[in-house]
């Protein structure tokens, strides 16, 4: 328990740390209207200006709570907690930990150094429409959809069982998942009524993907036996293969190159420093 509560209070402590810093070297900022004061806290003010970077970068549902007398109570109360926590925080002088200022000093070079990040590659060229072409013509296996069933199943090890488990889906197919619960001995899918979800053509032994795929929607399969076991299935979907067209692709791709050259335009900036900067290794 008492790990639990200082885990808290560190997370708590180093969020407070940096929202703290959001404001330094604002002075000045925020008065007039940011500076009403809205409540007072053990002698330490919260204020509009608070407030409002509360709100900053929130989405607009969150923003638009504050539009009304309710909301805004609610996020000033929220402040309010905040104030307190952090007060005990330093009261406890939890921040005097050598534990906890390497923690603050790692979180804040992780935030600093993504910031940098963001700011390095942000907006990335668009790639052309004749990049994107030529990446979905040299990679076309990637945009292929394997034929794919939803299958339900119920696995007995007495072939008795199974024979008998078939014999009522056979002539009840809309009462599969009901049988399912009531025979079959695989655990995880007869909780779900022996739906498996989706499955791959390829993925599963021939002796049992053979009787799978050859069913139309609803069918069920005969008894099938494979290591020791028995198998009855019955096909919810079936989709055919598929092949991606460009149009449909076209956007995935544009994504993924976009990402590729955010990512080597880091690497290069990265190398840049490195062969900028005068390095000396310990021996």
């Amino acid at each position: 328990m008492k790990k639990r509560i200082l885990v808290s209070v560190v997370a708590l402590s180093l969020i407070f740390w940096l929202e703290g810093c959001k404001g330094c070297g604002k002075a000045g900022q925020g008065l007039g209207k940011g500076s009403k004061v809205l409540a007072v806290v053990n002698g330490e003010k919260i204020t509009n200006a608070d407030l409002e970077e509360e709100l900053a970068g929130k989405p607009d549902f969150y923003k638009e709570r504050a539009q009304t007398e309710e909301g805004k109570r609610q996020i000033v109360d929220r402040l309010i907690e905040q104030k307190l926590l952090m007060q005990a925080a330093q009261k406890q002088q939890i921040a005097d930990s050598p534990e906890i200022q390497a923690k603050i000093k790692a979180y804040e070079q992780r935030v600093l150094i993504d910031a940098l990040r963001d700011k390095i590659v942000s907006a990335p060229a668009a790639p052309t429409e004749a990049d994107i072409k030529q990446y979905y013509e040299s990679h076309k296996y990637q945009f292929n959809q394997p034929e794919l069933v939803r299958v339900r199943q119920i696995v007995t090890i007495s072939r008795s069982k199974a024979d008998q488990a078939y014999l009522e889906a056979k002539s009840s197919p809309t009462k599969f998942s009901d049988i399912a619960g009531k025979y079959s001995e695989d655990e995880a899918s007869k909780s779900r009524g022996g739906d498996l979800g989706y499955v791959s053509k390829g993925t599963l032994p021939p002796e049992l993907e053979n009787k799978i795929f050859a069913l139309k929607e609803g069918g069920i399969s005969p008894v099938a036996g494979y290591q020791g076991k028995f198998y009855v299935f019955q096909v919810i979907e079936h989709r055919p293969a598929e092949q991606k067209n460009f149009e449909q692709a076209k956007e995935m791709i544009a994504k993924r190159l976009e990402y590729e050259k955010s990512q080597e335009k880091w690497k290069n900036y990265v190398e840049g420093l490195k062969k900028e900067a005068k390095i000396d290794y310990s021996k």
